[in-house]
């Protein structure tokens, strides 16, 4: 299966050369400040629970600076997924 993916992360001064998805490694696009993503091949029907991470082990966090909820991602098929990261917990 083929997954398009993007991820924005906020501006703060972090410049992690790739994240974490679980334990997908995605790189930051050299074109696009704050956004990552590639083209990922899967295993058909692949889900998994994750929380998006940087390099050194940084990972997201809600508005209100606390740990954000795990995110789940289940699919079938081909797919293009876009996520934005709200910002890093402290």
């Amino acid at each position: 299966m083929n997954l398009s993916l993007r991820v924005k992360v906020p501006k703060d001064g972090r410049n992690s050369p790739y994240l974490l998805i679980g334990k997908l490694k995605v790189n930051r696009l050299a074109d696009n400040d704050g956004v990552y993503g590639g083209e990922l091949r899967l295993p058909r029907d692949i889900a998994f629970r994750f929380r998006i991470t940087t390099d050194t082990g940084v990972q997201e966090a809600g508005r209100n600076g606390k740990e954000a909820p795990f995110r789940i991602l289940k699919l079938p098929g081909d797919a293009a997924i876009d996520y934005e990261v709200e910002r890093w917990s402290e």
